[in-house]
């Protein structure tokens, strides 16, 4: 069973679990002003053709749905997919299983492409990227999101990692943002934009065993003490958050 099978067979195990996360109004808003918000306040997504790659259960395409034009979303996961449909409530919204190695759509189709999680299982970034640029229009934007190899807290993930290496033989990618920026660079993309994100570890553990009525006051710190380590650490969260333009081409 190679990478992609193991992968896929992990989510379709823990499809409703990780769905889960997401539907809790409390664990979404933190992803919502760590990740999202930043990149709505500084990226047109107004009436824009969206393609989210490894779209799990669309969490991040419902976010947007009311300013977008129209969304697809895509997954390897089947279960993720099932999930993503039952909740669709949005008309521009479509949901699909699809190998993002070979993307089912028309040359330049999208104005933009996100893949948040996506890059953490994959080594070799490239026949990814040459299909994203495909369909990307021109001028389009790239949104990726990876495991960074220049973690605070790095030590903490590769102990983690071992353990989950053993029961769902998952193995988890880092990288640095000069390696991606390389590797966009050598795929026909511009980067204009890197940040990382997301400093605290064993946040939703922690999540669990706290009372109910402590988890918001909980979280909005986890929150605050996030923007706090950016600015003191910048470029050593867990996540990197990577934009890049598709360049036009040379004649």
């Amino acid at each position: 069973m190679n990478i992609t099978e193991n992968v896929k067979e992990f989510y379709n195990k823990i499809a409703k679990k990780y769905a889960s996360k997401y539907n809790d109004e409390i664990k979404r808003k933190y992803y919502k002003i760590l990740l999202i918000e930043p990149l709505i306040s500084f990226l047109k997504f107004k009436n824009k053709k969206v393609l989210d790659l490894g779209t799990g259960p669309g969490w991040f395409l419902f976010e947007v749905a009311k300013d977008i034009k129209q969304g697809v979303g895509i997954d390897i996961s089947d279960e993720m997919i099932k999930i993503a449909n039952f909740q669709n409530k949005y008309h521009n919204l479509i949901f699909e299983v699809m190998d993002a190695k070979k993307l089912n759509f028309s040359d330049e189709s999208f104005d933009i492409i996100t893949s948040f999680g996506m890059f953490e299982y994959i080594q070799d970034m490239s026949p990814f990227l040459k299909e994203i640029k495909r369909v990307l229009k021109k001028d389009g934007i790239f949104i990726l999101t990876c495991r960074n190899k220049c973690f605070l807290f790095l030590f903490i993930n590769k102990f983690i990692n071992k353990f989950i290496k053993i029961k769902n033989k998952i193995i988890f990618v880092e990288h640095t943002k000069n390696e991606v920026s390389k590797l966009l660079i050598q795929n026909g993309f511009e980067v204009f934009h890197i940040r990382s994100t997301f400093f605290i570890p064993f946040i939703w553990e922690i999540y669990h065993i706290i009372p109910h009525f402590m988890r918001k006051t909980y979280i909005l710190f986890l929150i605050y003490l996030n923007i706090l380590l950016e600015r003191i650490f910048p470029n050593r969260g867990a996540t990197l958050v990577i934009c890049a333009i598709k360049k036009k081409k040379r004649y």
